[in-house]
């Protein structure tokens, strides 16, 4: 493969005879590349197809907002839940959730709350990809050093389903919060 940009030390933007774009992250596989240099497949720890040129910017725009220790924790949750959950899913989670929980610890650290309401009705719904988030949550709160609310489980969860069922994250929290409506009139029943 031939590397078209280097993003930073540890993630390649390079061009692939099947797929054409692809980003390719491992420790330090972009370390002294340039555009046109050869990388081998053997070298990246992880291999992100992102399909259409909206998705590969969005990453790209991605990566120069965020750390790469955090994309690394993250590459790493997303991995761990892959190979314990037997998840297939979607490339595009790791544009969406990345940005989302990026956003959550920046949020936390400048004393911002974060609340959901919807998240007994989210693990009702969706308990494996609850279980999966937890872990999740519970990993980067330890790589990253902070302590995200209980609250953050059922964001993660719904960014989980989307991606396990390849649904808009719009469709799936619609989804949420229809349930979250019957369960409050069955109760007032």
């Amino acid at each position: 493969m031939k590397v078209l940009k280097v993003l930073n030390n540890n993630v390649v933007i390079a061009e692939h005879e099947e797929f054409e774009e692809v980003i390719l992250t491992g420790k330090g596989i972009g370390f002294g590349k340039k555009t046109g240099d050869s990388v081998g497949e053997e070298k990246a720890e992880k291999f992100f197809i992102l399909h259409g040129k909206e998705e590969q910017e969005q990453y790209k725009q991605l990566l120069n907002e965020v750390s790469e220790d955090f994309i690394a924790c993250m590459n790493e949750a997303m991995s761990f839940v892959k190979e314990q959950y037997k998840f297939e899913l979607n490339e595009h989670i790791h544009i969406g959730l990345t940005d989302h929980l990026f956003f959550a610890v920046r949020r936390l650290q400048q004393g911002m709350e974060i609340k959901n309401p919807f998240l007994h009705e989210t693990e009702l719904a969706y308990p494996k990809e609850y279980a999966a988030a937890e872990e999740i949550i519970e990993y980067l709160n330890r790589c990253v050093g902070v302590s995200l609310p209980k609250g953050e489980i059922g964001f993660v969860t719904l960014h989980l389903h989307s991606a396990v069922s390849n649904r808009s994250l719009s469709d799936v929290n619609k989804h949420t919060q229809l349930v979250s409506n019957l369960t409050e009139v069955i109760e007032k029943v």
